[in-house]
């Protein structure tokens, strides 16, 4: 299995973005911290602690040489230099050799060894320094405050780094969402196109690029929908100018005296109405009225419609309801196309059966004719497709639009049409096409009306 990493990315713009302004803002930090502030802190702490270090030598100093009173070295210790100072008998030799741990405990260590050889020890807590040193004639204890070496500094610089990376990453985050904003209000634009309605093109605002973009779609749907008005029109008068000379035709062939040949050019004259007539319904998009309707009846009407087709035999549960919204006239004329298709390939049998299955309305029509090749079940929902020979050698001046107007009514009540003939779920098994119509079953309604 391949690693690509673009299946990890964020999928959206705005979160790519947020990751390009926090990422090197991350690594800033990071290199930052290492590089710069780990040595600068350092330095620092190491001073502060030379500075504490001499501080208390010098106090040490006038102590033993007796150049101010006890009492005013250890005022000034804490007045001036924030060192309490005091004097101990002698130091426990254990202390002298116990190790430190924290860098700044080790940089004071090494300032004091410095100055006092002879025993340093040094005790920390979180608020206070206990430092025990050893000079050659006495012994002191000093206590000084734990900032003194810098970690009061450290923790605001460390606040004020993450107070103002957080303010920043708010700032560019909606700074991306105000530049975001235009190309979402195109997007939901665009999303609602459909050939019937172009939706009113919102105000293009944003940066220059996305400006062009706007301009460059408004553009391109206003030339699609001007295309889209002149086919429309173009086949309008194309079939009112078809239309008239057929019904001349049609007319004039019915004061001729009744011949063969008369009653073949009746019916190529019919064929090529009923061609025209399709060209139109599939090139015609019209948004269609929906209302509560029961499927069944609609299949009922389809079999008297076609009593006269005897092979057709009909599997449908008596009063039972499927409930559902959608459009009735559009519905018939999809299953008509469907079952069009079936009577003209089957040999002697066609079968029509209706059921439910969980949420969704199925109706299975099979015929026994040569069936569907597996190569072609998803091509013969296309427009304009005509099958293989075995299926359309008796299909002469078909148009190859009754399938795909049939999906296109099918889409538009979200439903769907299928090719099965394994996974066929009916009880009666033709061996020729299995066709399946799927439309969504409103279960409410639906258990509502079989209850009563």
């Amino acid at each position: 299995m391949n690693f690509n990493i673009r299946y990890y990315l964020p999928k959206t713009f705005l979160i790519r973005s947020f990751f390009i302004i926090f990422i090197p803002l991350l690594w800033m930090f990071i290199a930052s911290g290492t590089i710069f502030l780990q040595r600068h802190w350092k330095y620092v702490a190491r001073s502060i602690c030379e500075n504490i270090a001499r501080n208390v030598k010098f106090l040490c100093t006038l102590d033993e040489k007796n150049v101010l009173s006890w009492k005013v070295i250890q005022k000034m210790g804490k007045d001036f230099f924030h060192i309490r100072l005091e004097k101990i008998p002698q130091i426990d030799s254990t202390l002298l050799y116990q190790t430190q741990t924290d860098s700044q405990s080790i940089f004071l260590h090494e300032a004091l060894k410095e100055l006092f050889p002879l025993g340093v020890c040094i005790y920390r807590t979180h608020s206070t320094i206990s430092v025990w040193i050893k000079t050659n004639k006495n012994a002191y204890v000093f206590y000084t405050p734990t900032q003194r070496l810098g970690y009061r500094t450290l923790r605001l610089c460390g606040i004020w780094a993450s107070i103002s990376s957080a303010l920043f990453l708010v700032i560019a985050v909606v700074m991306m969402r105000q530049q975001i904003r235009p190309l979402r209000r195109l997007s939901e634009w665009f999303r609602h196109i459909t050939p019937d309605h172009i939706p009113e093109l919102p105000r293009i605002e944003g940066a220059r690029e996305i400006r062009r973009i706007g301009l460059g779609l408004r553009r391109m749907v206003q030339h699609l929908q001007y295309e889209f008005e002149q086919r429309h029109q173009f086949l309008l008068d194309l079939s009112h100018d078809l239309r008239t000379p057929l019904a001349r035709i049609k007319l004039q062939c019915q004061f001729l005296p009744p011949c063969q040949d008369v009653t073949a050019l009746q019916e190529d004259v019919n064929h090529m109405i009923r061609m025209v007539h399709q060209y139109l319904e599939f090139t015609t998009c019209k948004e269609c009225y929906k209302e509560k309707i029961n499927f069944q009846d609609i299949v009922l009407i389809l079999k008297q419609k076609n009593i006269s087709f005897r092979e057709i035999q009909w599997n449908l549960e008596k009063n039972f309801f499927y409930t559902m919204n959608g459009n009735s006239s559009d519905l018939q004329r999809c299953v008509q196309n469907i079952l069009d298709n079936a009577i003209k390939y089957a040999r002697l049998k066609v079968c029509v059966s209706l059921f439910s299955e969980k949420s969704k309305i199925v109706l299975c029509i099979q015929d026994d004719g040569p069936g569907i090749p597996e190569s072609i079940k998803i091509d013969i929902f296309k427009p304009f497709f005509k099958g293989d020979k075995s299926r359309t050698a008796q299909d002469i001046g078909s148009t190859g639009l009754g399938l795909a107007i049939a999906r296109r009514i099918l889409e538009e009540h979200q439903g769907e049409i299928l090719v099965l003939y394994e996974q066929c779920i009916s009880k009666k098994m033709l061996p020729g096409a299995h066709i399946h119509i799927v439309l969504p079953l409103d279960m409410q309604l639906n258990n509502k009306e079989n209850c009563l």
